[in-house]
């Protein structure tokens, strides 16, 4: 007995690494699916593993989980008693009829508590019954590379923690079948002198294995192979990309498959754009950034941003948007015009002078913001300010007004082109703005241009272009078929052909409308098919204003045709933005928490619970003094009920492996039924003890074939065959 006690630290030890295992299952889902209140399912994995590590009886042990499953659906659900057994029938139904896509969620959460607790029932026989966890350890290795490689999430710190955990687990579980049960071997290993060696080996070789440089992957990446090679094809035309953000545009074209998921949701007075980056080198192929040298410019919490994206003597509407992230993105999403941002937490933060996208910093850490508030300028613009802004009527344009954004090195960056550029891109952009005099009329007529002329919406049939091709001359001349990556990127390509300073621009669309919330804001919610971009013109005196050659989508700014000019401009409207004062900053934060409570489902989760616990409080308390009071009789009363349990579970057991085990459970009840063993009492005499209080000699011929299987390592074959019956006997006089 005193080695069984040294082993329960280990014990312990295998139980939180296996937790530690079936959490790297757990934590994608959050991220790739609309799977929530990932807590409560990980409280019920622990509850489960706490219950098998303590040997709670099995009934107490259903009872308290059944009732945590059904305490978590009220909570996720929101229905009482009734509603979730009117759901269960319901379900049940829908199940017999094979109609799976019908499943309510409240059924599937039902469905995955049950997966869980088959889970965690499988981990505890792993670690008490084979001693054997390779299999689960494996299929957890290949569980994370497949989503790793298939999706958007990151399996890189999840190998290492499950490559160390599995090793660890391994390495405990051979230590105890080594060292046998309850003294099998002569000289028991010693749980230091084996544990501390395997925990220097594991954090050295993680070490080494994280410090060490990486050489780059041998083969290719497989994913665009296996999802998109074009049949008959000697190159891979139709790379199959899902919609969302990502970094790299050096090679645009092809199809791409919808995606979904929730980005970000937003509340707004009005829907519109968010902007993450900007980029200034067309290559023929797709968009790069200008090389060279750049300091990020750095900023903090409230304070006003490095960029200008209009002049500031015009006339602007302040508005504020609030943000609520669903990724782990360290940037942040912005509409045009934003001067100031805020964080929940407090960040700072660091933007990129040329692409203007802007990352969340901690510590000098990328992190990501889960909730952050923008305070942007909506101009006030009319028709004629922009087509007053470059007019070919006055003479030669002068862009380059004095304390105005576009350098002649910023002329240059923006109307970049490649030297091989088809030349028939320039003679269509000619011809589409011939007879235009200023820079927003040619704009317009270009935007204009993809509205018919045989252009088409299509996300499946796009072509990629080969070495030879360029990318928008393709669009523009060939297929002619394309998403707005193609009508945008061949937009700025017109634009810059005949002169005018245009940039590419990524980021989403407005979005789909949700509900209304408080003070008259709009929630919308972003997902990745909304991942969207789009060109942005620069207007001299003026500053960016938007585009959208896409059919379909709309992101101009209000315009109006004229604007008054003896009109009374207020001071506050004039005033060069200044950052948000302490008062104002924790003002807007307070707006934001409280419109998001008032707005988000899981406060009205909350509230549905503790209405629903409030009315049925009595009755819930009855219960469960009820499951406490019949648990503990059950628990008291297991030296009865429990031998019998134990004979149907080992009569049908012929593997003469099962009769350590078995004696061992001898033991046990024996001590139960009072019989019990002192320390410095050998088995050999509490065997004798025990037959003579029992009158037999059954216990003696038993303890004789296990302390032979002890000495010895092994034992004859047939033995639990010729000692099942001895065994009953005594297991059967020992709960009378």
């Amino acid at each position: 007995m005193k080695a069984s006690r040294k082993m329960e630290l280990p014990i312990l030890f295998l139980y939180l690494l296996s937790f530690m295992l079936v959490w790297e299952w757990i934590r994608p889902l959050e991220e790739l699916t609309k799977t929530g209140h990932i807590g409560v399912f990980l409280a019920f994995i622990l509850l489960s593993l706490i219950f098998y590590y303590f040997s709670v009886p099995l009934l107490l042990a259903v009872l308290v989980k059944a009732v945590y499953i059904y305490l978590a659906l009220v909570f996720i659900s929101l229905d009482g008693h009734g509603g979730l057994a009117k759901d269960l029938q319901q379900n049940l139904s829908l199940l017999w009829n094979s109609q799976w896509s019908q499943l309510t969620d409240g059924f599937r959460t039902l469905l995955f508590f049950l997966l869980l607790w088959l889970i965690t029932f499988l981990i505890q026989y792993w670690l008490s019954g084979t001693r054997r966890i390779f299999a689960f350890f494996l299929m957890t290795i290949v569980y994370i590379t497949v989503l790793d490689t298939f999706s958007s999430y990151n399996g890189d710190a999840a190998i290492v923690r499950t490559v160390a955990g599995g090793f660890a687990v391994m390495g405990v579980l051979t230590y105890y079948r080594l060292a046998g049960y309850e003294g099998m071997e002569k000289k028991p290993i010693s749980a230091g002198k084996w544990l501390v060696p395997l925990a220097v080996m594991i954090a050295g070789s993680t070490a080494f294995g994280y410090a060490a440089p990486k050489a780059d992957p041998i083969w290719p990446d497989p994913v665009p192979f296996l999802k998109s090679y074009q049949e008959g094809s000697g190159r891979d035309e139709s790379v199959l990309k899902k919609a969302g953000y990502g970094e790299d545009d050096s090679k645009l074209g092809g199809p791409f498959a919808g995606d979904d998921r929730t980005v970000f949701s937003y509340e707004a007075d009005d829907s519109h754009y968010w902007k993450v980056e900007t980029k200034d080198v067309y290559t023929g192929k797709g968009w790069g950034v200008s090389k060279g040298a750049r300091d990020a410019l750095k900023f903090d919490d409230g304070e006003e941003t490095p960029f200008r994206p209009f002049n500031n003597d015009r006339t602007f509407e302040w508005k504020t948007s609030t943000v609520y992230s669903k990724s782990s993105y360290t940037h942040v999403v912005y509409p045009l015009g934003t001067r100031q941002v805020i964080t929940k937490e407090g960040y700072s933060f660091s933007a990129d002078p040329i692409t203007e996208k802007i990352g969340t910093v901690n510590r000098f850490k990328p992190v990501s913001s889960r909730v952050y508030n923008v305070h942007f300028q909506v101009p006030e613009l009319s028709v004629s300010d922009l087509k007053s802004s470059v007019d070919y009527r006055n003479g030669p344009p002068d862009v380059f007004q004095e304390d105005d954004y576009l350098t002649p090195k910023m002329m240059k960056r923006y109307t970049q082109l490649p030297q091989d550029l088809p030349e028939k891109v320039g003679e269509l952009a000619y011809r589409i703005v011939r007879g235009k005099l200023t820079w927003y009329e040619q704009a317009k007529a270009i935007e204009e241009y993809f509205r018919s002329n045989g252009f088409q919406y299509d996300k499946e049939n796009v072509a990629v272009p080969d070495m030879e091709d360029d990318y928008a001359a393709q669009f523009l001349f060939e297929t002619k078929r394309g998403y707005c990556d193609n009508f945008s990127s061949s937009m700025a390509v017109l634009l810059r052909s005949i002169n005018i300073p245009a940039r590419w621009v990524k980021g989403y669309s407005d979005g789909e409308y949700m509900e209304e919330v408080q003070d008259g804001k709009k929630l919308y919610e972003v997902t990745n098919n909304n991942a969207h971009s789009w060109v942005e013109v620069y207007f001299p005196g003026i500053g960016w204003i938007p585009f959208e050659p896409t059919p379909g989508f709309s992101n101009n700014i209000p315009l109006s045709e004229t604007v008054e000019n003896d009109r009374e401009v207020s001071a506050s409207s004039q005033q060069k933005p200044v950052p948000v004062s302490a008062p104002k900053k924790q003002e807007l934060l307070d707006k934001q928490e409280e419109g998001r409570t008032s707005s988000s489902n899981e406060k009205t989760r909350a509230e549905g619970t503790k209405v629903f616990l409030k009315e049925n409080g009595k009755a819930i308390t009855g219960v469960l003094i009820g499951i406490t009071g019949f648990g503990s009789v059950v628990y008291w009363k297991r030296r009865k009920w429990l031998p019998r349990l134990l004979v149907l579970l080992y009569k049908p057991r012929k593997n003469d492996t099962h009769f350590p085990r078995a004696y061992i459970s001898l033991l046990k009840q024996l001590e139960r039924y009072g019989l019990k063993r002192s320390k410095d009492q050998t088995l050999r005499d509490y065997a004798s003890y025990v037959d003579a209080f029992f009158e037999t000699g059954d216990m003696g011929r038993l303890t004789g074939n296990y302390e032979h299987y002890v000495y010895r390592g092994s034992m004859d074959e047939g033995t639990w065959e010729q000692m099942r019956n001895s065994w009953e006997k005594l297991m059967k006089k020992a709960g009378a």
